[in-house]
Formats: structure tokens, C-alpha cells, sequence
């Protein structure tokens, strides 16, 4: 995956001088999950699911990035 190229960062003005981005680590990522959801009411459900994200481009924070997930959730609705 190429990503076009972008002039390097400005610095972020901050209340007294500014903060200069060292590095930079530009990537693409892709994060399948399975998820299942259960009615516990007739408005209220609860979903779990579970994945892993994997990454392209990142070399910095491969190491980092490419991790299972997890989530859990609490819908409310109908």
C-alpha cells in the first residue's frame, strides 16, 4: 500500500511554546471481529466480540499495533 507523500507536521501551539512531532509513522490497518449480540430485555442487549487487528506500512509500532481485540457493549434501544 503507497500513501502519497505529506509535508512534514507544524508545530501544535500550546498555552506557553509549542510541541515539534519527533517521528512519524504513517500505516494502513485492517481489524476483522466476530461479535454475538443477547437480548436481555425488550430494549436493552448485550454484544461481545472479540478480533485482531493487523497492519501495513507501520514501523515504529508494529510491535504495538498488531494485537487481538476485544469489545463488549451494552446496547439500548429497540
Amino acid at each position: 500500500l503507497l500513501l502519497p507523500l505529506l509535508p512534514p507536521p507544524a508545530p501544535l501551539p500550546v498555552a506557553r511554546g509549542s510541541i515539534r512531532l519527533i517521528g512519524r509513522d504513517d500505516f494502513a490497518f485492517v481489524q476483522p471481529e466476530a461479535s454475538v449480540s443477547l437480548r436481555l430485555g425488550h430494549s436493552i442487549s448485550l454484544s461481545c466480540g472479540a478480533g485482531y487487528r493487523v497492519t501495513t506500512g507501520a514501523q515504529l509500532l508494529r510491535d504495538r499495533l498488531n494485537a487481538p481485540v476485544a469489545n463488549l457493549a451494552v446496547q439500548f434501544g429497540w
